[in-house]
């Protein structure tokens, strides 16, 4: 729960200075803060949906402690843990596909870089990009 207050208050404050930024157009496209609104409500719900296993299972937890277990439920409960804990892990890797696809800004920077990236490594070791042809034997 705090994780997602504490995500909710900075969205806030991002959103709100950038509300006091003047409105700029970038290439003729959306504005910065429409993409920056629909970054921040896509990372809202993604955060959102990853977490709420966790929750349930924290709640369960709480309300079922008194209870004697068998060592099937146990055993149950720990694969079900193990779930929660796994699908909120997720929460990390997703984001940046889910700032890729939300952001048309974002994918052509990331775009950029990998770009400029694959043009240096081709400067630096052009033996790995000769074409070479590959002679297959016909039977």
């Amino acid at each position: 729960v705090i994780p997602i207050i504490a995500l909710s208050i900075l969205c806030r404050l991002i959103w709100h200075s950038l509300r006091q930024l003047p409105v700029t157009y970038l290439h003729g496209g959306n504005r910065s803060h429409d993409q920056v609104t629909c970054m921040i409500i896509a990372q809202m719900i993604v955060v959102i949906i990853t977490s709420f296993p966790s929750a349930v299972y924290s709640v369960y937890t709480i309300s079922t402690r008194t209870i004697i277990k068998s060592l099937w439920r146990l055993a149950v409960e720990t694969l079900a843990n193990t779930v929660a804990v796994l699908i909120d892990f997720l929460t990390h890797a997703i984001m940046f596909y889910v700032y890729l696809i939300a952001s048309k800004g974002f994918y052509q920077n990331v775009k950029t870089m990998f770009h400029a990236g694959f043009q240096r490594i081709a400067r630096l070791c052009p033996q790995l990009f000769v074409n070479a042809q590959v002679i297959i034997p016909l039977v």
